[in-house]
Parts: structure tokens; sequence; C-alpha cells
């Protein structure tokens, strides 16, 4: 393994799910860690205690409260947030290459899975995250485990274009061919709510090798492209009032009214409806990477597992950290604010404008964006700065690819899979 193809260790320590994933492999509770911390209990958190009782159930787990205003004492038995992080590493690190998750690329796939799932919507998080980024130095030593890990050898990979694999269900029956892939694409873009392209839609003009955006400006209007932003810029609190438009260029839309509003929208990054993703498989035992990892998934469903081929020539665009997404952005800017704003205002405290790349002038260059496993773990869930706005990657799964064009040279139907996405107990290969 290479640092080329494993994870970074301080890529992973530096975005949000990467700790996470890493708190979560070293088993760290969420509700000991925010006792430890001396938050408050969350609402509706019920404590149950054991009770010795005679006939059949000797032991009756009963409610000992409702809506909890302290924590019990075994919740928090002393120490901080520094001892408890710090004791689960140093466990995690000692008995990893005994564990199964050391080297089976699925069972590794199962923090990241948890994580996936409970990041957007999920208890707690918002009240976790700052807790973890206090102590991300302590998570090092367990980030270069994994990175050093065999199961976590292909993170930071190219797509394979010898195995993708298409999942077709009820609310995505057929894979695209021919230019109806692109015409999806544009569809999305068009039913984006109170989007507008940067530029009139025109993208940045130059060119990019793999793994980098096209350099150039856009309109005066838009947020011209820039070296790419220090991971985290933007994490944590508003990064200050939305910039100003410039004279004749569309109306920059007022802050949202504040991250306590209950109020969602659109929050995905990827263009959605009709579009086509794939992801590697199979993996263990499950035949899609996409059917282990899964951001939003809708429950259980029978999904019709395809076989892909990638033309060896397709022009795919790597995103294995921050940075290359941000470049993408900045490449081929697109104001998303009025739809983006509720959800990513609430999660990371930016205020101002956001971005997401125009995906039709995307495609003019590229045939398609894959997201590694590192790619996802070290960008997704954190603002990244561009020049007084900000771009987020969200609702992309792990190692998914998201296609522009058709360059598939060919199909086959594999198998029917039925369950859910990223669902406990499947990350155990027979």
């Amino acid at each position: 393994m290479t640092a080329e193809t494993g994870p970074d260790p301080g890529a992973l320590t530096a975005g949000p799910l990467g700790r996470a994933m890493l708190a979560e492999l070293a088993g760290v509770d969420r509700l000991r860690l925010l006792a430890a911390a001396g938050r408050p209990v969350p609402p509706g958190v019920a404590f149950l205690r054991a009770e010795e009782r005679p006939g059949l159930r000797a032991r009756w787990p009963r409610r000992t409260r409702r809506g909890a205003t302290g924590w019990p004492e075994w919740m928090n038995p002393g120490g901080g947030v520094t001892e408890l992080i710090g004791s689960a590493v140093a466990e995690a690190v000692r008995i990893s290459p005994n564990e199964r998750w050391f080297t089976d690329p699925l069972a590794l796939l199962g923090p990241v899975a948890t994580t996936a799932a409970g990041w957007a919507f999920g208890s707690y998080f918002s009240e976790i995250d700052p807790l973890l980024a206090a102590a991300a130095a302590q998570f090092l030593p367990l980030a270069e485990t994994v990175a050093a890990a065999p199961a976590a050898a292909w993170w930071r990979t190219p797509a394979d274009r010898r195995h993708q694999r298409w999942l077709g269900c009820e609310h995505r029956p057929a894979l695209a061919r021919g230019d109806d892939v692109i015409r999806a694409i544009e569809a999305a873009t068009e039913q984006e709510p109170g989007s507008a392209a940067s530029g009139s839609g025109s993208a940045a003009s130059g060119s990019a090798a793999s793994g980098s955006a096209a350099s150039g400006s856009g309109s005066a209007a838009a947020v011209a492209a820039s070296p790419p932003p220090a991971p985290g810029a933007l994490r944590g609190p508003a990064a200050g009032p939305p910039p100003a438009p410039s004279a004749g260029g569309p109306a920059v839309p007022a802050p949202f009214p504040g991250p306590d509003v209950p109020v969602s929208g659109a929050w995905w990054s990827g263009p959605v409806y009709a579009t086509t993703w794939t992801s590697r498989g199979p993996i263990g035992g499950l035949p899609a990477v996409g059917l282990a990892v899964a951001e939003d998934p809708l429950g259980e469903e029978d999904f019709e597992v395809w076989a892909v081929g990638i033309d060896p020539a397709a022009r795919v665009y790597e995103v294995h950290g921050p940075d290359d997404w941000a470049a993408l952005v900045a490449a081929f800017p697109r104001d998303v604010t009025a739809s983006r704003r509720a959800d990513w205002t609430r999660w990371t405290g930016h205020t101002g404008m956001w971005l997401l790349p125009d995906w039709p002038s995307v495609a003019r260059e590229w045939d398609g964006v894959h997201v590694s496993v590192a790619g996802y773990l070290s960008t997704a869930g954190m603002a990244l700065g561009i020049e007084g706005a900000a771009t987020l990657l969200a609702g992309w799964d792990a190692d998914q690819t998201l296609w522009l064009r058709d360059v598939f040279t060919g199909t086959r139907h594999l198998e029917t899979w039925y369950g859910e996405p990223g669902a406990p107990g499947q990350f155990v290969t027979p």
C-alpha cells in the first residue's frame, strides 16, 4: 500500500465524517461523550436500569425517568472528553491487528456506513462534532492504523472502470443510455429550485488533468476560480456576511434567518432524479459498495444489480479530498444559495452564498465525477471557502461515480438484492 491509494491520516482527522468514523470504530459512545463534556441530557433521552424480579424474567429493564435532567453516575464515572477518547483510541489501536476490520474491506465499511447514515439528520451530530474536532489530534494514531490497514488500501484509488455496478430500484427503474444521460443532468439542473448558473451557465474556460478542475473565471457576478482553500476553512462559526452582488448581476438571496429554524429543502450536492450513479463491486458478500454505504436510504427495497463496463478512455474527475471538490466548484460555479441555505447553514454556520458545480458545464470537459472513500470521509459535511462563498459535499455516497455522458461499453444483469443499503449486520464477509 502507498500514500497514493490508502487514506491520508491527517485528512481523516480534519474532516467531520472522518472523525466520526474513527470515533465509531473506536467505540466512543455519543451519550457518554456528551456526559463527559458536561453537556445537558438531550431531549427525549431516558435511562434504563435492570431490576431483580422473581419468575421467568429474572432481570427486567425499567425506565428510570423520561426526559432526564441529569446524567446517572454510571454514564459519567469520571474523567473528561480527553480521557474518554484517548482510552478508546488506544484500545482500538492495540487490538486492531486481530480485528476483522483491519483486513476485511467490507467490515471496515461498517463504521463508514453508520457515520454516513447519521451525520446530516442523525441524533446529536451537531453537538458531537465540536467535541471530536477539539480532540482531532487524539484520533491520529487510529487514523494511521486505518491508513495502514489492508482493508483500506483501495480508499484513495480512482473509479474502478472494470467493476462498476448500477443499482436499479422502484424509484430508478432504468439505466439511462445515449443522450438520455446528459439530458437527465440538464433536467435535474433546470429543476433546481431558485438556483442560477454563474456566468449565464457558461463554464470557466481552460482544461484540467484528472483530479484537478479547469482554471479560469466566470462572469463579474460569479465567484472567480481560486487556489483550493484550506480544508475546513468555514467549518464552525459563520464566516461573515454574504458578498454584495455586482452591478447588474443576480441578487444574492438574503441570509438564512438562523440555524435553529426548522426548515429543510434540497440538501444534496449532486444532481438527482433520473441521473446515473454507480459504485464498484463486489465487496465482501455484497454485490456493490452502494449497498453498503448510503446517506439517505429509503428503507428495504429490491435492487437489480447490473455490471456496467466503462470506456477506458472516459474522462473521470477524481475527488480524493477537499481541495479536489473545491477546485471543481470554483471552475464551474453555480449559485444554489436559495435551495441549500436552510440545511447547510444549520449544519455549518456559514450564512453567505453557497455554490455547487454547474453540471451541464462540467459535462463539457468530463464524462464522470468520482468521490473515493477517502475523498468522502475527508470532504463531506465540511463547508469549504471559495472567495467569500462556500460549497459543501452532501448526499454523495462513498466510492460513488456520477456519470455525465454515456461512456458505457456494455451492461449485464447480475442479481436481485433485497435489503436496506447500509443496514447494520451486513458487514461481515461469509
